[in-house]
């Protein structure tokens, strides 16, 4: 497995020990910001609405162009390839430390992509002090007099009228600040003042894209600052920090996406370092005994073939519609037609309650669903079974079908019984739950990495019904087996499945006794799944 999950020290190590191995550290940077350059770019072209129909992870950013050794082939100039939309106005916001060294190579790919971009920095480049962003500012400030940079401006120390028009223009944000080294206790200026002005951008429309971690949040914890960068996407880089998968890190996150800086993470697992969070080589190996299990048990969806629960159901579905066109009698007419080869009502009552009806075609549907919702309009609301049926042909070329020809099924019970007798919703059976377990509603939802604001939405409304990725984290806090899982999805709609990569996943920790969303979540960022 290629994914990694590293505490902030042990990336700081895991980084180290790549650039005493082969790659050096100002490499890896220009690299990250390629990988930044080529989110927007990939962002851009599709628009927000698609990056919320992307799981995290699914835009690549780990191939490199074999012409131009920029990913995904950006640079038009070098492959001639250019991009079927209009290239977006961006504002990167450049910290002064090496973050910030991955919006400076960013800011200077995207201007040789063709975009017009604006770089605002605290400083001057003589006066950046971390190596290698250093170097990196200075080597492209020097080229700003060549034609492929002529979208590019740097503007240093703007006053905060200039910095906020800067940025309220763009088409995108990069956010370039701070990086892993940040322990999300308070935002200094301009930094502070920036960050708003981005998130009031993407208030107007704008798209961001953070470099590593949005800024404002630890990378380690997931504590956030106000305000605090809140991402479309953050692209982080080499592993995904633990503070970046905690659920309640999502609105500030947005779509996290991994870039591996085109190294191949299978050679260079030998150098991944043991974290201090339980990340690094043990979570590795308990990847690798996931994969096993995953390729033994993930069932790939087959393509759907039309079946029927009942061939009587088939034919009641087309003497039905030969007969409703025929003569305008009711379906109930149509399908006691062949309720003397077997019991219709109940292959109806099947059919509704389980879809196959769906196989049948429209008029098949139509059919299964109107024998019973047409049911109370022809005399008796009896459901499932139609006691008679004589009296509902009054003319025409059909014959009034025998009375009595479908009987009351004996099995399930009529269809407004069941309406009367439904099970108790989602938000019920979860408070039945909690007080069961002795827990209190803090408990459980802190446990789940929920806001106190979504849980007060569950338990005010019974007919509330949550993501299927919350219910899980819930049943993972409140310590469910399997068999409660998948109770209390059922309760909103959903069922595990293994033809679901991260329904095996979570049923893996859930049967071992393993209630912990964090390394859950690490394990379905591993698989390039969504987390919890």
């Amino acid at each position: 497995m290629q994914r990694l999950v590293l505490d902030v020290d042990g990336v700081i190590e895991f980084e180290r020990r790549i650039a005493e191995n082969g790659v050096a550290l100002d490499e890896l940077m220009r690299r990250a910001g390629l990988a930044v350059a080529n989110a927007v770019l990939s962002v851009g072209a599709c628009g927000r609405l698609e990056i919320d129909g992307l799981e995290g992870g699914a835009l690549d950013l780990s191939g490199m162009c074999g012409v131009c050794q920029v990913s995904r082939c950006v640079t038009r100039k070098a492959c001639g390839k250019g991009f079927p939309f209009k290239l977006p106005r961006v504002a990167v916001m450049a910290g002064a430390g090496n973050n910030g060294g991955d919006g400076w190579t960013a800011a200077e790919v995207l201007a040789e992509a063709g975009c017009e971009v604006t770089l605002i920095s605290p400083c001057a480049v003589e006066e950046l002090s971390a190596w290698p962003v250093r170097d990196e500012a200075r080597r492209i400030m020097e080229r700003l007099d060549e034609p492929a940079l002529a979208g590019l401006r740097v503007v240093v120390s703007p006053d905060e009228g200039i910095a906020r028009d800067i940025l309220l223009q763009a088409d995108m944000v990069v956010d370039a600040l701070l990086g892993i080294g940040f322990r999300g206790v308070e935002l200094r200026e301009p930094f502070a003042t920036w960050v708003a002005f981005a998130n009031e951008a993407r208030e107007r429309g704008a798209l961001v894209v953070a470099a590593d971690v949005p800024s404002g949040m630890s990378a380690q914890t997931g504590q956030v600052t106000d305000p605090c960068v809140r991402a479309d996407v953050t692209v982080t880089m080499l592993a995904a920090k633990p503070g970046l998968l905690l659920p309640a890190s999502a609105e500030y996150v947005g779509k996290l996406v991994y870039a591996n800086l085109n190294l191949n993470m299978r050679s260079y697992r030998k150098f991944v370092p043991e974290s201090s969070s339980g990340a690094g080589v043990g979570r590795l190996e308990l990847i690798d005994d996931i994969t096993r299990h995953v390729n033994r048990t993930f069932e790939p969806p087959r393509a759907f073939t039309p079946s029927f629960g009942s061939s009587v159901l088939k034919q009641a579905a087309e003497i039905g519609l030969a007969q409703r066109a025929k003569s305008g009698a009711g379906v109930a007419a149509a399908a006691s037609a062949v309720a003397a080869e077997s019991d219709v009502a109940d292959a109806l009552d099947f059919a509704v309650d389980s879809g196959e009806a769906d196989g049948i075609g429209d008029s098949g549907a139509m059919l299964a669903q109107r024998v019973l919702a047409e049911d109370s309009a022809y005399g008796e609301a009896t459901g499932g079974a139609l006691r008679s049926v004589g009296t509902m042909v009054s003319g025409g070329d059909l014959a009034a079908p025998a009375p009595c020809c479908l009987s009351a099924p004996s099995g399930p019970v009529d269809l407004l019984s069941r309406l009367e007798s439904l099970d108790a919703p989602f938000s019920v059976l979860l408070l039945n739950l909690i007080d069961a377990r002795g827990l209190t509603d803090a408990q459980v939802y802190k446990r789940a990495g929920m806001s106190r604001q979504l849980f007060s939405k569950i338990r005010s409304s019974a007919d509330y019904r949550p993501l299927k990725k919350t219910v899980l984290a819930l049943a993972v806090a409140l310590e469910l087996s399997l068999e409660e899982t998948g109770e209390l999805l059922a309760r909103a709609g959903y069922a595990l499945s293994h033809s679901s990569k991260a329904d095996i996943i979570v049923e893996y920790f859930i049967t071992r006794g393993i209630y912990d969303v964090m390394a859950i979540n690490e394990v379905l960022f591993a698989f390039d799944q969504p987390l919890l």
